[in-house]
């Protein structure tokens, strides 16, 4: 789609959320799925930490929505010292882009 722009999420987009939510609950009923439902504070929330990404037209219709969930990485006391989180959320990272290459 020519007209279509994937970008950061902006605060601006917060308008947008109520229509985004109200549309992303009708499709999953529509297909059967039980998907919890988005609450527009919870997206509120991922804007604001720069875990989000909308894909819009240039009339700033929305056609898309993603979000970065990142769980804490889990390390047995004895390896604490040896900063284990990095290495793991860094191979994490090299998943996600086998996963969903650019």
């Amino acid at each position: 789609m020519k007209n279509l722009l994937a970008r950061a999420a902006i605060k601006e987009d917060g308008k947008l959320l109520r229509i985004l939510t109200d549309d992303l609950e009708a499709s999953a009923f529509e297909f059967g799925s039980r998907m919890s439902e988005l609450f527009p504070a919870f997206l509120i929330e991922k804007i604001k930490d720069h875990k989000a990404v909308i894909a819009v037209t240039k009339n700033n219709i929305w056609v898309g929505y993603s979000f970065l969930k990142i769980e804490e990485t889990g390390v047995t006391n004895a390896y604490r010292v040896y900063r284990v989180p990095s290495p793991v959320k860094e191979e994490i990272f090299e998943l996600l882009k086998t996963i969903y290459p650019c």
